[in-house]
């Protein structure tokens, strides 16, 4: 107890000499954590720096409700972010997760050694989604650092690998090195999704995107992140995170979904999760095919749960989204045409789309594709590599007797 009240006491006269240095220092001076290394032109400059490296432990002064010895502390108050107040600057990451669309014969593979996978085989497919998202990334969310793409080691085609600002990782990259050979490859989400936070270069402060969800108009950073970099987790009013008084003496973890939208995580606050339930999230990485777990118990759910719960993440009543899916979908043309006059902050579009009618899909997607383009403005963005527009080429994968999925083209590379 003592270490703790002399840590903390050392950690407020630093936050004190840092306001000092802050206040006189020049706005120019916040640089990447590589440039701020090599910067010692001035004490005031090495505290600015200090205070990107450790906004993570400043954030940690703020009150947090760890778990008692009796297990029985709780977050009595849902506290609501207030939205545009960042006390300093700090990088802020986005990780998307992408695996291609399988082949004949990877399918059938597929289908051998995960002949139970839920939420449809539509799940395999690919509708240009990440193409899109990244271009409305580029165009609305300037201040991103770095953009990370995790895969299996398979990439689209279309993809500029030399563009600075991405990076790729393989899934074998952030998996544990005594678990590669019996967990690897996967065909669940999941997993990868336990995982991320494992990304060499990662900065602490993250945001999440599965490649159906995307920007919507430009946003800053403050959408995303309160003070000190504290997560914002979007939901309804009156949506409480906790079900019980004493979370943090659960055997397992629970989940909060939020809004089905990109999740804003933190690097410290995964591992000290996953430090305290390693049972749960070994069981997570184990689980290689979709079902083989329930959608509750995904890593996203969990860890803001977990953020509300311990408050080292906020919760906002504020901002729009917009989702298609398999309830709305009947009415998608209406809906392309109310986002695109009054474009939401994010969305996320589902491939809730024909399974089954290779014609009725090819329209579909055709009407997708139309969308992406009017939204977008028809400007590539520079993760895209600068070749002609190709036209849509609707497929099949056969899955059993005459039962075959309609699927879009597409052309990968390894890398």
């Amino acid at each position: 107890m003592g270490t703790v009240i002399i840590t903390n006491v050392l950690l407020l006269l630093l936050l004190q000499l840092l306001l000092i240095a802050d206040a006189s220092a020049d706005a120019s001076c916040i640089k990447s954590p590589e440039d701020c290394r090599n910067d010692t032109a001035s004490m005031t400059t090495g505290l600015s720096l200090l205070a990107k490296r450790v906004h993570t432990e400043r954030a940690r002064l703020l009150p947090r409700n760890h778990c008692s010895p009796d297990g029985t502390e709780r977050n009595d108050k849902q506290k609501v972010a207030e939205v545009g107040v960042i006390t300093h600057d700090f990088p802020v990451d986005v990780v998307y997760t992408w695996v291609a669309q399988p082949t004949q014969e990877q399918f059938q593979n597929l289908r051998q050694e995960c002949p139970h996978l839920t939420g449809g085989w539509q799940r395999v497919r690919n509708l240009g989604g990440l193409k899109f998202s990244l271009r409305m990334l580029e165009q609305n969310l300037p201040w991103v650092r770095k953009v990370f793409l995790v895969t299996d080691g398979i990439m689209p085609g279309w993809l500029d690998t030399t563009n600075t600002k991405l990076h790729l990782v393989q899934h074998k990259d952030i998996w544990p090195p005594d678990r590669v050979e019996r967990e690897l490859p996967v065909h669940n989400s999941q997993p990868i999704e336990a995982h991320l936070h494992r990304i060499t270069g990662l900065s602490e402060s993250f945001i999440y995107f599965n490649n159906d969800r995307f920007v919507g108009r430009p946003l800053n950073k403050s959408f995303f992140f309160a003070a000190e970099g504290t997560p914002i987790v979007h939901t309804k009013p009156g949506k409480k995170p906790w079900h019980r008084d004493s979370w943090c003496s659960l055997r397992a973890p629970l989940s909060y979904w939020g809004n089905h939208m990109p999740y804003v995580l933190s690097v410290s606050v995964i591992q000290e999760m996953q430090a305290r339930w390693p049972a749960t999230f070994a069981k997570i990485s184990a689980a290689r095919c979709r079902g083989d777990i329930s959608l509750n118990d995904s890593p996203p759910f969990l860890y803001q749960w977990y953020g509300l719960n311990s408050n080292a993440a906020v919760t906002s009543h504020g901002g729009v989204g917009a989702w298609l899916n398999n309830v709305n979908l009947k009415d998608a043309p209406a809906w392309y045409v109310q986002n695109l006059a009054h474009p939401p902050d994010l969305v996320c579009i589902n491939d809730d789309f024909d399974t089954k009618d290779k014609i009725k899909f090819g329209e579909q997607v055709a009407a997708l594709t139309k969308f992406y383009q009017s939204f977008s403005r028809g400007k590539p963005s520079k993760f895209e590599l600068q070749t002609p527009v190709e036209q849509l080429r609707v497929s099949e994968l056969e899955i059993q007797g005459e039962h075959r999925l309609p699927v879009l083209m597409e052309a990968t590379k390894f890398g």
